[in-house]
Parts: C-alpha cells; structure tokens; sequence
C-alpha cells in the first residue's frame, strides 16, 4: 500500500476543480496525443487525446529545447483533468481561426503544382520568419502549392535578402488546411510523365492536366499537359516561370509531342485554366511597364483535323 501511495497522489493531482484561469483556448492538432503527469524525461500517460478535442493551455515550459504546455482537459462526464502535452500537438483557436480563414480566401485558387518537404518544416500563417506557427510539418509531406512570394529581410551585416515563400493547401487529414512554408524547402514534384520533358536545364514551376487519350498500345489513360517552366539559372527571381510549352500524348509515337511553345516570358502565380472553355489566362509582367498584365490563350481542338491547337487571344 505504501508504493501505491505516491502513484495515488499523483495521480489525484492531475484532477482539478478548474480554479486556474487559462492563457487560452486550443485543440489538438495531432491523431493521437499523450497526456502526460510531468515533462520529465521519465513520466506516465493520463490519457491520449485525439485530433480535434479542445484544452485549455495554462502555462507554457520548454525543456530540453522542446516546448511543452500545461492543459486542462474536461472529458465527457468526468472531471477536470490537467497535464502535459508537447507544445506542437495542440493549437490555439485563435491560430486554427486564421489559418481556417486562409484556406476559404484561397479554395478559388487552382493547385499550381504538387510539393514536398525536404525536412521537417514549419507552416506558418504568413510569409515571414516571425510569423506565429501552426504546426511543424514532417519530411516528405505532400502539399499543394497555390502561390509564390518574395519577402525583403535586413541581415546583421545590413545587407537585403531575399526569401521565397510558398502558400500551400494541405490533405483532409489536418485541421490547419492551409498556410505559408519557406520555398527553399519544399521541392516540386511533377508527374513523372512529363517531369523530364523540358530538359535538363530547365525546371517545371506549375502544370495543368486539360485532357487525355487511351493509349492504343498500353491502354493507359495518357493526360495532355500544360506546362509552366523556367530556365534553372535564371536570375530572375521576380518570375516564378519564363516558359509556356503544352504537350499532347500522340498514339503514333506513343509518347507526347508538342503542339505550342513561347520563351520570354516573364510569369508569376498563380496560373488558371477554364478546363470547360478551354481559357488559359496568364500573369505576365510587362518587359516595358513592368506592370502584371494578364494574357489569355485558348486551347481548343479543330474540328476537322480533331487535333488540339492553341491561340493567344489577347
């Protein structure tokens, strides 16, 4: 009885009648997460809480360069209960709001390309790195990208830098749906179809799928392409890609040809395409006005020849 007493007591001091007033409001973030007595290296697990449950933080620790929080947690038809939770699993309500109101402002926004993680990586609410964070990505999580942007730092040395930044759409599986990730660390993943069409010195920023034929041989279903990419020793950084070049799959040759190509281009995020009327409209900047401009092409199949074809219409 004696051993079982400090178990006890512990355990009891986890239980709590509410008498501290929160920091704030919050949910769990992850699928599972360990509600833990202490945050010491050697501790036991209250509960496991699930994506989604509510918490209130009560204070803030960080041990061993990890940074925990204390919670209060009210499970159906029991009492309070506190402990400890890793400071990543949860978010504040606040944060989920804002990352919530970031996904409804961009769901109009078609996935310019697909990317991932080249480490684990925080996505933050905005472009900046002080911006607050909403959670800490794994390596080689997919994610769609929507948009691309430059933001303008000072160094200690006083000198300007640049950073890239990419705003991304995430999987049903999170709650946080959308938000920012440093660009440097993400890296695109085209399909594997077309991702060597260009060539070796360039690389695809965005694509579109508009179409696709069975291939006679192979009876794949085999997607036509539009593709945006950029020489890969560009110094533009302005531009997020200086080539339109739309390949369709040929039957003939069992394999894809191109059918329209302009260079010179000086093109930002994001790119839409009106799958329906077959309208690709364009961002380009103007080499003259340096004003973004946008430029509309349709792409459209010749009834006589039914072979697709592209026009640029203003």
């Amino acid at each position: 009885m004696r051993k079982l007493f400090p178990i006890m007591l512990l355990l009891f001091s986890c239980i709590t009648d509410k008498p501290d007033r929160p920091l704030e409001q919050a949910v769990v973030i992850f699928d599972k997460a360990k509600l833990l007595t202490s945050t010491a290296l050697v501790t036991t697990s209250l509960r496991e809480l699930k994506l989604g449950e509510e918490v209130e933080i009560l204070e803030r620790q960080t041990v061993n360069q990890r940074e925990y929080v204390r919670v209060r947690y009210k499970p159906v038809g029991e009492d309070f209960l506190e402990g400890w939770l890793e400071g990543r699993q949860v978010l504040s309500k606040r944060l989920l709001s804002e990352s919530r109101k970031l996904a409804e402002e961009s769901s109009s926004i078609q996935v310019q390309a697909r990317g991932r993680t080249k480490d684990k990586l925080k996505l933050r609410l905005s472009p900046s790195r002080d911006s607050e964070v909403l959670t800490l990505l794994p390596a080689s999580t997919e994610v769609d990208i929507l948009e691309r942007v430059r933001t303008e730092r000072i160094v200690d040395t006083g000198e300007r830098r640049f950073d890239r930044w990419y705003k991304v759409r995430l999987g049903n599986e999170y709650l946080t749906r959308a938000g920012w990730l440093y660009a440097d660390s993400v890296e695109i993943k085209a399909p594997e179809a077309i991702a060597a069409l260009p060539g070796g010195s360039r690389r695809i920023a965005a694509w579109v799928p508009f179409g696709s034929v069975i291939d006679d041989q192979t009876g794949r279903e085999e997607y036509h392409y539009i593709i945006l990419d950029k020489f890969t020793f560009s110094r533009d950084e302005e531009i997020d890609f200086d080539r339109l070049y739309v390949v369709i799959w040929d039957n003939k040759i069992h394999g894809y040809g191109s059918i329209y190509v302009e260079s010179g281009l000086r093109g930002i995020y994001p790119v839409d395409f009106n799958k329906q009327k077959g309208i690709l409209v364009l961002k380009l900047i103007d080499k003259k006005t340096s004003q973004v401009v946008p430029v509309t092409y349709l792409l459209a199949k010749d009834p006589k020849t039914d072979r697709y074809y592209v026009k640029k219409i203003k």
